[in-house]
């Protein structure tokens, strides 16, 4: 429901994309597994980007009433996101210590390899995992479809990645995320 035609937030709403009667046909058709898009920085909120978290309270509730109806079916939830998401212009000039460097498409990546931006990852999946004991796990893009970590281009161009392989970079970054 995140992605076209769509273009909504699922856990911002007042629908019940999973009613009981959805969950009890697909787990006799099988599924043992659910996945919902979302962000980091709409479920966390830190003192490293205290703007993130907006309305997470509303989120965080509906993905455990989520959880816990599939769970009576046998059928676990996991967070699908693609992160670390890169800064916008504003918050390249908020937090210049978490860019990497600004991406071909214009967007300014997330340095894994800054004090903050490895406190970031780590602080904000301590607390989805703190707050969401029940979650089936997460499945994260780390690199390839949206721009995201230096993993995401010329690992050169930035100056704290530019001694690592891409494939080291998307190495550390699931190393914070897990």
């Amino acid at each position: 429901t995140n992605r076209p035609p769509k273009n909504i937030d699922e856990l911002f709403d007042d629908v019940d994309y999973y009613p009981e009667q959805y969950l009890n046909r697909i787990a006799h058709d099988g599924t043992n597994g659910l996945w919902i898009y979302t962000r980091l920085s709409d479920l966390v909120k830190t003192d490293i980007i205290p703007e993130y978290g907006v309305g997470r309270e509303k989120r965080i509730a509906k993905l455990k009433k989520i959880i816990a109806s599939a769970k009576r079916y046998g059928i676990k939830v996991y967070i699908f996101f693609i992160e670390p998401y890169y800064l916008d212009d504003e918050q390249k000039k908020k937090y210049p210590e978490l860019v990497g460097y600004k991406h071909y498409t214009g967007k300014n990546t997330f340095c894994v390899h800054t004090e903050k931006g490895k406190k970031y990852c780590i602080t904000a999946m301590e607390t989805l995992c703190r707050e969401l004991p029940d979650i089936g796990g997460f499945i994260d893009i780390t690199y390839g479809e949206r721009t995201t970590s230096c993993a995401s281009g010329d690992t050169s161009n930035c100056p704290r990645c530019k001694k690592y392989s891409r494939a080291q970079i998307v190495a550390h970054t699931v190393d914070l995320l897990k």
